[in-house]
């Protein structure tokens, strides 16, 4: 059915962008420049591509569990494999899990409480001199423009209690601002005019029925009109 269709092809997307295993390269020491690697495509026959979804060539039921790379994207051409051996690249276990555990795909489907928001990708561990140029490559798995939406790339300092943000430290002055000013308000209405907590002479009973109060306790009725 074309239910369990797509479903099986969004199971595919997601092994596809989130593999098991990634062709790591090891930095600008290897001498080789860097270049987008990506999980190839199991081969296909013409016929079988347009009804089948398409397939991360993975093998999931190997322990460590493996995959084949290509140098295009959504490629099972065997003219595009790549080895990932050599020359500064190494095949390695995603870090950050793969499938729908990982933890980017987590990051990015969790809802965001306002339109415009960040979402941390990653972190770098090492100390960037001020100055420092820095080269990102993009694979935009998800296009925003259909919506007119944008994503950008911001690089920023944190500390032990996160990034910067400032909403939510103006939100939480605002919020404890609000709580002083009711506590002020309550306090002194409760010194002004105050009320003896448990004094059982504010009870008014209806039918006078006094089974629900101690012996010996006053019940004070109210008069009728």
């Amino acid at each position: 059915t074309n239910g369990k269709r797509n479903s099986l092809a969004y199971y595919m997307w997601i092994n596809e962008h989130f593999p098991p295993q990634i062709c790591e390269w090891q930095g600008p020491a290897s001498g080789e420049p860097f270049r987008q690697i990506y999980v190839a495509r199991k081969p296909r026959d013409l016929e079988a591509a347009v009804v089948d979804p398409p397939e991360a060539d993975c093998d999931f039921q190997s322990d460590p569990m493996t995959c084949n790379f290509a140098t295009r994207q959504y490629s099972s051409d065997p003219a595009d494999r790549f080895e990932c051996e050599g020359k500064g690249w190494k095949r390695t276990q995603n870090p950050s899990g793969w499938g729908v555990e990982n933890g980017h795909f987590i990051v990015w489907m969790r809802t965001a409480g306002l339109p415009n928001f960040r979402k941390l990708f990653g972190k770098v561990d090492q100390d960037l001199a001020k100055g420092t140029k820095v080269k990102v490559t993009i694979d935009n798995r998800y296009a925003t423009a259909e919506h007119n939406g944008a994503k950008y790339i911001v690089l920023s300092t944190s500390s032990f209690i996160g990034g910067k943000n400032s909403f939510l430290g103006i939100s939480y002055c605002v919020v404890g601002g609000c709580c002083i000013v009711f506590a002020i308000v309550f306090l002194f209405r409760h010194w002004s005019n105050p009320r003896k907590l448990g004094d059982v002479q504010w009870i008014q009973w209806h039918d006078g029925n006094s089974m629900f109060l101690p012996p010996g306790c006053p019940i004070r009725r109210r008069k009728a009109a």
